[in-house]
């Protein structure tokens, strides 16, 4: 049967490549691509399955994770149980410093005038907020006392107050301090006693 008059379709081979006839030996509109890149579409063919597929089943187990933690978000609850927090606060003022301070006094026996302290003496408590204003008093309920053989009277200013800082869950607050600032003075006219202690005790009491 001759190729070139039959009507079933031939190939004619050109320099590796080849081309469609028709049963007439007349090439078909398109013509087909050479065998090695006819490979390497194959291949890339095969890439991009391989590649679509694998996307796929990633797409699958993210959407599968996706589902299981709804899921479980789903499944949630949450139950209440109320309660309290209660205190009983003993409320307190303390002296700040450990230091005992010194109120001196330079007198000269017979002095013609009152003699007062050479520089005051200042004493801070700290206390708890919001109290009210305390009081304070010397000790044995009177300022007046006796060193050195010399009478003295003292007394104690009012209170310089400073509020405290309220607590919170960031801060633990602070403290209300009232600072006070103790003079004293000494008659004129006094002999003293070179025997006498030159050193006296007292102690400024708070009461809140």
């Amino acid at each position: 049967m001759n190729l070139e008059q039959g009507s079933q379709t031939s190939k004619k081979v050109t320099n590796g490549n080849f081309h469609a006839t028709n049963g007439l030996g007349n090439p078909l509109n398109k013509p087909y691509i050479t065998s090695t890149r006819c490979k390497q579409h194959c291949n890339c063919l095969i890439s991009l399955h391989f590649w679509k597929t694998i996307m796929k089943k990633l797409a699958l187990v993210s959407l599968l994770g996706l589902v299981t933690t709804f899921g479980n978000l789903a499944h949630a609850a949450t139950a209440n149980a109320n309660f309290s927090v209660d205190v009983t606060l003993t409320t307190q003022c303390r002296v700040v410093g450990t230091a005992t301070p010194s109120l001196a006094f330079a007198y000269t026996a017979f002095s013609a005038s009152a003699v007062s302290q050479t520089s005051p003496v200042a004493i801070t408590f700290e206390c708890t907020r919001n109290l009210a204003l305390p009081s304070v008093a010397f000790d044995g309920g009177t300022p007046i006392g006796v060193v050195g053989g010399l009478q003295y009277t003292l007394a104690a200013s009012a209170a310089t107050v400073t509020a405290g800082s309220a607590a919170s869950t960031s801060s633990i607050g602070s403290a209300t301090t009232y600072g006070y600032s103790i003079t004293g003075s000494m008659p004129a006219a006094q002999a003293g006693d070179a025997t006498a202690s030159a050193t006296a005790a007292r102690t400024l009491i708070i009461t809140y």
